[in-house]
């Protein structure tokens, strides 16, 4: 909640815009890299209940309720919260405008499925098929895989305007690194002198891929990419052989 509250402030918004982070026991992962200059949780303004009280799929429920066809959900994470909506009150979940998920899908006959691959949709396996399951027979799904952010790579110089982030990258690479490296070296090829002396960074040809700014951008200008179709639902990006960018120039500087 916290780190999400910081990037809402970069993007210039008040705290009026609601942070509801997800306390419900058994919702996956819940530790994420937090930069040193990340407010403190008084700071960040969460709307906030005791664990175990389902709030953030209430709040889902209700906007869900109010708004119908006008409210879009953007999953830039584990589909814990959406999934216990959908188990709360499917019929109106199942009344939105549509779902874009930063991820990768599997088709099977007229089914998607979700594909594990994808890092937001693996971290809580149960919860993805129980969205996938209830809503894709009425709400039209747009994906963004990860093969499309890895065609477009971003340098140190392309992230450099944002305040902090050159070292807050730098900080989590090397999180990667030492945690798992041949990781790190499939996604930032880099020589093993570079890493022993200390100016890999210095090295690397680009510091992280564009995940969800692209599934951002790739709703609100889908004209910049090629898009798959599998009946109600699209994706860009789903698989190595179908990047679904067109340039990657031209969306490095839209970004």
């Amino acid at each position: 909640g916290r780190v999400a509250r910081k990037w809402l402030n970069i993007a210039g918004m008040d705290h009026e815009t609601p942070v509801v982070p997800d306390l419900a026991p058994g919702s996956g992962n819940t530790k994420c890299f937090v930069p040193e200059d990340t407010q403190s949780e008084k700071e960040s303004f969460l709307t906030v209940d005791k664990a175990g009280d389902y709030l953030a799929a209430n709040i889902i429920v209700k906007l869900a309720k109010e708004h119908k066809r006008e409210l879009v959900i953007f999953a830039i994470g584990p589909l814990g919260p959406l999934a216990k909506a959908c188990e709360k009150n499917s019929e109106i979940v199942q009344q939105i405008g549509f779902l874009a998920i930063q991820g990768q899908l599997k088709v099977h006959g007229n089914l998607i499925e979700p594909d594990f691959s994808s890092f937001n949709l693996r971290e809580d396996q149960a919860a993805a098929r129980v969205v996938f399951e209830t809503l894709q027979h009425c709400v039209p799904f747009k994906l963004l895989g990860k093969h499309a952010a890895y065609a477009v790579p971003l340098s140190k110089d392309d992230i450099k305007h944002i305040p902090n982030f050159t070292t807050e990258v730098k900080t989590f690479l090397s999180i990667l690194m030492d945690k798992n490296l041949e990781l790190f070296q499939r996604l930032y090829p880099v020589s093993e002198d570079k890493i022993v002396d200390g100016s890999w960074f210095e090295d690397l040809d680009h510091v992280c891929n564009p995940y969800d700014p692209l599934l951002f951008l790739s709703v609100a200008h889908p004209d910049l990419f090629l898009q798959q179709h599998h009946g109600l639902h699209t994706s860009v990006g789903n698989d190595e052989h179908n990047k679904g960018v067109k340039n990657a120039e031209v969306i490095r500087q839209k970004l």
